[in-house]
Parts: C-alpha cells; sequence; structure tokens
C-alpha cells in the first residue's frame, strides 16, 4: 500500500510505501517528487559514497591504510567533508573511479553532491561502522569483524598452489562496558 501526504506550511510531499521500498514509478512518475536533502540524507549519502569508494580498492593493505586514515580523521576532526572522503580516496585510485561513485551516489540520492557538504564524525563513524569492518581478503572473499572492541592492524595475503593464506593482524580491547 502506498500513500501520499502534501504539507501546507511548506508544500512538501511525504511518500510512504508499506513494503519500505522505493517504487520508482510511484515517487517519479506518479507524484513527481525528488528526494529532500535533508541532514540524514546527506548522512546516507555519505555513507554511500565511503561504500563506493571502499569497493574499488583492491588491495587489502591499500584498504587498511584508506580506513586507518579515515579513523585518524574522525578521531581528530568533528565533522568530516565530502571532499575528505575524496582526498583520502586519491591514493588508491583514479579521479575517473572517484567521480563515477560520487556520480552514482548523487543519481541515488536524488540530490547534488556538493563536495563541501559535511556531517558529524561521530554520526558518519556510527553509519558506516558496517562498511569499515569489512575487508575484502580476495575477490568474493569479505572478512567481517562484528567484534566493536577488535581492530584489524595488518593483513598479509600469500598465494598458494590452491588459492591463498591470509595472515590477519588484530587488536582486541577490553570493552568500555565491562570496566
Amino acid at each position: 500500500q502506498k500513500g501520499a501526504l502534501v504539507l501546507a506550511h511548506d508544500a512538501s510531499v511525504l511518500a510512504i510505501d508499506s513494503h519500505k521500498k522505493r517504487t520508482k514509478y510511484w515517487h517519479d512518475d506518479f507524484l513527481n517528487l525528488q528526494p529532500k536533502q535533508t541532514e540524514l540524507a546527506e548522512l546516507k549519502a555519505s555513507s554511500d559514497l565511503l561504500r563506493g569508494l571502499s569497493k574499488r580498492i583492491e588491495k587489502p593493505n591499500q584498504r587498511l591504510e584508506f580506513n586507518k586514515s579515515l579513523e585518524a580523521h574522525l578521531d581528530e576532526h568533528e565533522e568530516i567533508r565530502f571532499r575528505d572522503l575524496e582526498n583520502y580516496s586519491r591514493s588508491y585510485m583514479e579521479e575517473q573511479d572517484i567521480n563515477r561513485v560520487f556520480n552514482a551516489v548523487q543519481n541515488k540520492s536524488g540530490f547534488e553532491i556538493d563536495r563541501n557538504i559535511s556531517v558529524s564524525s561521530q554520526e558518519f563513524r556510527e553509519q558506516s561502522a558496517g562498511i569499515m569492518k569489512k575487508m575484502r581478503v580476495a575477490k568474493g572473499i569479505d572478512l567481517m569483524i562484528s567484534n566493536p572492541d577488535a581492530y584489524l592492524n595488518g593483513i598479509t595475503i600469500e598465494e598458494t598452489e590452491t588459492g591463498f593464506r591470509a595472515v590477519i593482524d588484530f587488536d582486541v580491547y577490553e570493552s568500555e562496558d565491562e570496566e
């Protein structure tokens, strides 16, 4: 079931779908709607940017370096700009790949992705935790770190006759809840 509500105070339209799926024809063709650029939409877009950029970093050690530089930024700054994500990814991919990610996220979000948009570092960290805790070991093989107190320090991949061997170095800290 679908519904739409027109808000008189700003003439905006809220459209819902009870199946929680965005139905393209319902929003775009029937209601002629465009997504609203809200703080929540910008936060979602930042997470989508990180996901797209991370997927394009092939080598596990490079992905780890990227994540560590991003973590350092989040620790040192209250906000992260879309431009920061772009700058951190430059060492690991071509400019055209970065632009493809930004264009794809812009198409998905429905609003212009200005590189100067910033989101809270804390909210970004929470929104993108699943992305930053996922590490590609080899094509089609990802390592997901579900322990919030475990941090990946290094990964070494050695090819073998039948595949590969991965040596993974973790630090595990005592949870703050246990102290």
